[in-house]
């Protein structure tokens, strides 16, 4: 949205102060540092004073004593409370009193719904089967941000809960692996839902190759990109566009001399991944200029905008990660362009919207295949609308509605 995030402050060459902004508009907190070290970071109110106050050293909290007091907002209920005590061992103890105030102020006939995290467990344990008893609950499974398999302590709770929703069929199998409990009731439910959205590519004169590299192995990145360079000596039309979601700075610098290394090692000009000084150069002025044209480019996608406009321009995406991005595989599926994974997934069926691959070295026939016939690649399109419609959000809602049926 354009809005700041973060500040450093610095002070004869050193860290002094960092201002961190939230998407309210205004510095939420502020650290403090000495040597270079955090010593403390104050939480603001909107007025710039420090409501909370807390110390790394040994993570206890402080409560300015002229603001003692917080606001909640349940419903229509709002109910102003006061910390019970000015000074706290950690900042769990803060959250689990706020919490717990916050309940007092439900509804016994209330759902709760909670993303599975080890912090969370915490709180799980103790306030919704704990104190507060008797709290209907759902938990939400996304990723790995939390892996029952490693965490043996807490499959009880998950025998308590009225409902477990995956993110995918993959972390499904994994809860009933991992808890030995296959009668668990649970919903594999994605968390974005698909829309049937008419990419660009057959309008463009390049057939652009989408390919993320965000935690790809080393080894994968240097295999998968000497493929691709034996493809582009075979398609003169073919660009590849190498995804990250990451923001740094030098990102694309990076991506590319990690990419030239790759393209020199396995016998292909380095300039294919040539970056583009003195500011922004067309590949036909380029061209012209060195003779030589841009074969590997890093496109950069902080939000998901940003990735709807990128994908949409796309022929193909190669997705060689041992888990591909979930929302990625959604937009691909909604635009319908075919899939190149290195495993299964519900959202890729094997030899319809996509492919299989489990050798990298395969990879520039299966690019020949949909990128050098449109009856291939129309064929991916059709399947891929066709199976665009088990996760729209209309279906998507229904089986909520059922979760929470069950539940409630």
């Amino acid at each position: 949205d354009g809005n700041p995030i973060q500040i450093d402050l610095f002070e004869n060459g050193k860290i002094c102060r960092r201002n961190l902004y939230d998407d309210r508009g205004f510095v939420s907190s502020t650290i403090l540092f000495q040597e270079e070290k955090p010593v403390r970071q104050d939480y603001l109110c909107e007025n710039g004073k420090w409501k909370l106050r807390c110390y790394p050293e040994d993570g206890h909290v402080e409560i300015n004593p002229e603001y003692p007091d917080y606001s909640i907002l349940c419903a229509d209920r709002e109910q102003l409370n006061r910390f019970s005590g000015l000074r706290y061992d950690s900042m769990d103890q803060v959250v689990c009193e706020v919490l717990a105030a916050y309940l007092k102020l439900t509804d016994r006939r209330d759902i709760f719904c909670v993303a599975m995290q080890e912090q969370h467990v915490k709180l799980l344990r103790e306030l919704l089967h704990g104190k507060m008893h008797g709290k209907q609950t759902i938990l939400s499974f996304f990723e790995d941000r939390y892996r029952v398999d490693q965490h043996p302590e807490d499959r009880d709770i998950l025998n308590k809960v009225g409902y477990i929703i995956t993110d995918s069929q993959e972390n499904t199998v994994r809860i009933g692996t991992g808890t030995g409990n296959r009668k668990l009731p649970v919903m594999n439910i994605p968390p974005y839902d698909t829309r049937t959205d008419f990419g660009i590519s057959q309008q463009m004169s390049v057939q652009k190759i989408l390919v993320p590299v965000d935690g790809v192995e080393e080894a994968v990145f240097c295999e998968v990109i000497a493929a691709l360079g034996k493809y582009l000596t075979t398609n003169d039309k073919a660009r590849v566009y190498l995804f990250t979601r990451q923001a740094e700075y030098d990102r694309e610098r990076k991506l590319l001399e990690q990419t030239r290394k790759s393209l020199k090692d396995s016998g292909f000009p380095e300039e294919w991944a040539a970056e583009e000084e003195g500011g922004f150069i067309s590949e036909n002025e380029l061209e012209q200029q060195t003779g030589t044209v841009i074969l590997f480019r890093v496109t950069q996608c902080v939000d998901e905008l940003a990735v709807s406009r990128c994908v949409r321009e796309q022929r193909v995406m190669v997705d060689m990660r041992r888990r591909p991005e979930l929302y990625l595989q959604i937009m691909a599926l909604s635009v319908g362009i075919p899939q190149i994974v290195s495993k299964r997934t519900q959202f890729v069926r094997h030899g319809k919207n996509g492919c299989v691959l489990k050798d990298i070295r395969k990879l520039p026939d299966v690019l020949h295949y949909y990128l050098g016939s449109m009856t291939n690649w129309n064929d991916a399109v059709v399947s891929s609308y066709r199976l665009v419609k088990r996760y729209t959000a209309e279906v998507l809602l229904e089986k909520w509605k059922e979760v929470i049926d069950s539940v409630g």
